[in-house]
């Protein structure tokens, strides 16, 4: 298991909203919980409770197809003292330039991956291994815009086409999961993880340290890391607790 030690996370996320802290249930806005009113000390909270890397999610820029909390993220990176990646609204090349050259570590891209082949694999070719994709699935196809429409690729040909085009890794989330504190569905999970070598950074439904240490006993070299969202604001899991699992797992 030194694989895990050296390259697996615990990342907790920040969704953005109105410049608040939020949660949705498979995706809906009508059906969103505020929890802060503060993502810079939301994400220095999670850098103090042992957090390598949060993962911060623009959803007004999910919505509207264009990166719209860039000064409040940039606040988050000069503040918090960790690693940021950062998806949401990402269509143009210099705003992802902007989020790297201001330190954010791995940037995820999500309707462009789909819709704009030729733009992806410009970013890739640039910043190789920094460019991740969401692989957001709904009813057995890959979500985009927000997660408001699907597209007509299953995931293995999704996979397929963001290997080719040289991404670094691919985030996965099973929307029918996603905020639901059901746990996630760990049979959906092996086969992502078996159908690439790339790194597949997973979420959705996560709801106690049983969940994650499911997810850990697949053993998957390529499982880059472990996104924890509702379940850390409810308190349903303990983020120090999530990460000392990891450690224990790795030893």
């Amino acid at each position: 298991m030194d694989q895990l030690r050296s390259t697996l996370d615990i990342i907790p996320a920040i969704d953005i909203k109105d410049g608040k802290v939020v949660r949705l249930i498979q995706g809906m806005v009508e059906k969103m919980q505020i929890y802060s009113l503060s993502p810079v000390d939301v994400a220095i909270r999670w850098g103090q409770e042992g957090a390598r890397i949060v993962h911060v999610v623009d959803l007004d820029g999910a919505f509207e197809g264009r990166a719209v909390n860039k000064d409040l993220i940039k606040r988050i990176i000069d503040k918090a003292g960790v690693s940021i990646q950062v998806g949401g609204g990402l269509r143009k090349m210099e705003d992802i330039e902007e989020y790297l050259s201001w330190g954010v570590e791995r940037i995820i891209l999500g309707t462009s991956a789909v819709e704009d082949a030729s733009f992806v694999s410009t970013v890739c070719s640039i910043y190789p291994r920094r460019v991740y994709v969401a692989m957001d699935v709904k009813s057995g196809k890959v979500a985009i815009r927000g997660w408001r429409s699907v597209s007509n690729f299953a995931p293995e040909e999704f996979i397929r086409m963001m290997e080719g085009r040289g991404v670094g890794g691919i985030v996965y989330t099973d929307i029918s999961r996603d905020g639901t504190l059901k746990g996630p569905n760990i049979d959906l999970l092996k086969r992502v993880l078996e159908n690439t070598r790339i790194p597949v950074i997973v979420s959705g439904g996560i709801s106690s340290l049983a969940d994650v240490e499911s997810i850990l006993n697949i053993g998957a070299e390529n499982l880059k890391g472990i996104i924890i969202g509702k379940a850390l604001y409810t308190g349903a899991i303990s983020l120090r607790n999530a990460i000392d699992l990891l450690r224990k797992k790795s030893l």
